[in-house]
């Protein structure tokens, strides 16, 4: 039993192995993602830079997968955007933004570090609605310790023998590239949200494309035009509906992606209840708020999720119960998720002074 629990094991971190980066010509790679996409906007699409209520908007994500069968796969990211040239709730602007994302897979640590700058034009068509379209830029660098890679040349037979040579040649452990995306989002956005006027409907839906000059990302220096990094396009829509007279609200999201082959869908809703109301006037009582959710992300996991804001701060944790055929291997251990937002200013006493600002994944 055991030795069949070590193959179903070794089986499953190839696969994850092949489907994260190209090793050969015929492999393709696919980009770290996080089941809290509405906490991390820069890394869905360009056009949100800017879009939210507030002046300044920080976001930090974490995740942490597969600990329980293997070595963990890390994903760190940071993102800081802002909104200038706004003279007014009604007017125009550009929102600019900077995203950091590091990603650590297995045991041979197989890396991607990225560093993108974003800029955002918004354009108010209508008292309710704008579109914004944004472009991106940056480098990636991806790399990997090939020493701790083991081979199909080096199995003889029975069993894995690490004296067998590779027959890998002509490879580099790091490979750095520039990388670009461009999107456009619209957005509308009606009413007010507080205790007893909660009549605020919001809804946005986007379209993005990353890696548009698709870089080539392979490891061996002699690789070709096929070696290149997919091309991926998101889609992705929500709405925010509260509920007149009451303190709750309904979130619901989806996020399509494509990467060449591979698909990556999530769907679900959160509910939204406001704890503590702004004081209007004295501003010593700077409201609070609580979420509860659940996603599902197609053929592979239940993801719930909480979420408690507090005046400009907010902090959303996340786990990801694996239901696809790997449970058994991973009996429903996926990944925990944390994710930590920063606006400024108070984003509760925003909505209420300025209620036709946009209200995007924030």
């Amino acid at each position: 039993m055991k030795k069949i629990s070590f193959k179903i094991k070794l089986l499953f971190i190839c696969i994850m192995f092949i489907s994260l980066m190209q090793i050969t010509s015929e492999t393709k790679a696919q980009d770290a993602h996080f089941s809290q996409f509405y906490y991390s906007p820069l890394t869905l699409n360009p056009a949100l830079s800017g879009g939210f209520d507030g002046g300044i908007r920080a976001l930090a994500n974490y995740r942490d997968q597969w600990r329980s069968i293997s070595t963990p796969y890390k994903t760190f990211a940071f993102s800081y955007d802002m909104s200038v040239l706004r003279k007014g709730p009604l007017s125009n602007f550009l929102g600019v933004g900077l995203s950091v994302v590091s990603d650590k897979a297995g045991d041979t640590q197989l890396g991607l570090n990225q560093v993108n700058l974003s800029l955002a034009y918004h354009v108010r068509l209508s008292t309710y609605n704008m579109i914004a379209a944004g472009i991106q830029g940056g480098f990636g660098q991806q790399s990997m310790d090939f020493n701790k890679i083991k081979w199909g040349s080096q199995y003889n037979g029975t069993e894995y023998d690490p004296d067998l040579p590779s027959n890998e040649t002509s490879y580099v452990n790091s490979k750095s590239y520039p990388d670009f995306a461009a999107g456009l989002q619209w957005t509308f956005s009606k009413g007010e949200i507080y205790s007893t006027a909660n009549n605020q409907l919001n809804f946005n839906a986007g379209v993005s494309f990353y890696h548009v000059s698709q870089p080539n990302t392979s490891f061996y220096t002699t690789s070709i035009d096929n070696d290149k990094l997919p091309f991926k396009m998101v889609f992705h829509a929500s709405s925010l509906i509260g509920f007149r007279n009451a303190k709750t609200s309904i979130i619901p999201s989806f996020v399509y992606m494509q990467q060449g082959p591979l698909k990556n869908i999530l769907a679900g809703a959160t509910f939204r209840y406001q704890l503590v109301d702004p004081s209007k006037y004295t501003g010593n009582i700077k409201g609070a708020a609580v979420s509860l959710g659940c996603h599902y992300r197609i053929g592979d996991a239940v993801i719930p999720n909480f979420q408690l804001e507090v005046a400009q701060y907010a902090v959303g944790v996340s786990y990801d119960v694996n239901i696809s055929g790997l449970t058994a291997v991973t009996s429903g251990k996926g990944g925990l998720e944390v994710s930590l937002r920063f606006i400024n200013p108070n984003p509760f006493t925003g909505r209420q002074i300025s209620t036709k600002t946009p209200r995007l994944f924030n």
